[in-house]
């Protein structure tokens, strides 16, 4: 439903089923770190989505100060878009919107539940998270640029590519130090947002780089989730140095997430690695 409207108010309200849908299946995982992770999942997304409303709120108001009735459907948004100089209003109710949703996708400043939430959360529930609920915040993301990037597009790339430069940042610290092969998946998962907010930021041909790198992440998380939920049945542990012998063990989840692995990486020849030559093009055609 979040996915078919075309109206971003209505969007968010099935945007946020989702979150009240997802946060109760945490359970399943037992344990007072599994609830721990349910509430600050829940938490997070609360308030990035009490930002994206107040972006709309601020929206509303600069529309009113320049005589236009407040309208959210996407394509009649478009089409005023251009016409607008866009006020401090406008303006402001832009960079509320991408961090309201940038925080369900896991982007800088709001990142931090991504990584303690994927860790704990059930490995079907996490592959839910990584592979179906974030290219759905990722789809409104994409209405609200199609929408509103022409009222503004420089503050747009720069507020997409502050966010993912940080992000991208934040995620490759928390790599060197964790020792957890299901968190160190999760802020790989955080680093293909910062290079997603990245080829959104740019636009233009990146866009298509930019689809290509969702759908082959979208398919290689779910993998890669479910495989380490079967690993960590099997050995008991989320820690890197207590698995050896995967191949040996698990020979059809060791093959999974060893190729699942190369595909993270952005190796070719995987999608994520065509994904990322295209954003890289485009990137250097601007410089």
């Amino acid at each position: 439903l979040a996915v078919a409207s075309n109206h971003l108010i209505l969007m968010w309200v099935f945007l946020e089923w989702t979150t009240l849908a997802a946060t109760p299946l945490f359970q399943h995982g037992g344990g007072q770190a599994a609830r721990a992770g349910a509430w600050k999942y829940f938490l997070f997304s609360g308030v990035g989505l009490a930002l994206a409303m107040l972006g709309f709120a601020c929206l509303a108001r600069g529309s009113q100060t320049i005589g236009v009735e407040p309208d959210f459907f996407g394509d009649s948004l478009a089409s005023h878009a251009s016409l607008q100089r866009p006020d401090l209003w406008h303006r402001l109710g832009l960079v509320l919107l991408l961090l309201g949703f940038g925080t369900k996708l896991g982007l800088a400043p709001m990142f931090a539940w991504l990584p303690d939430t994927y860790e704990v959360a059930p490995a079907s529930v996490t592959a839910l998270l990584a592979a179906v609920q974030f290219n759905v915040a990722l789809v409104a993301v994409l209405r609200v640029l199609m929408a509103l990037r022409p009222m503004d597009p420089q503050l747009v790339t720069s507020v997409l590519m502050v966010m993912g430069l940080a992000t991208m940042v934040m995620s490759s610290a928390g790599m060197i130090v964790t020792k957890n092969y299901k968190r160190l998946i999760a802020y790989a998962s955080l680093n293909h947002g910062g290079v997603i907010a990245i080829g959104l930021g740019m636009g233009r041909a990146a866009s298509y780089g930019v689809m290509l790198y969702v759908v082959s992440n979208a398919i290689i998380k779910a993998i890669l989730f479910l495989t380490a939920g079967k690993i960590q049945a099997h050995y008991k542990s989320q820690d890197v140095s207590q698995v050896s012998g995967l191949l040996r063990d698990l020979p059809y989840s060791g093959w999974f997430f060893m190729v699942g692995i190369f595909a993270l990486l952005g190796l070719p020849p995987f999608g994520s690695f065509l994904g990322e030559l295209i954003m890289m093009s485009e990137l250097i055609r601007l410089e």
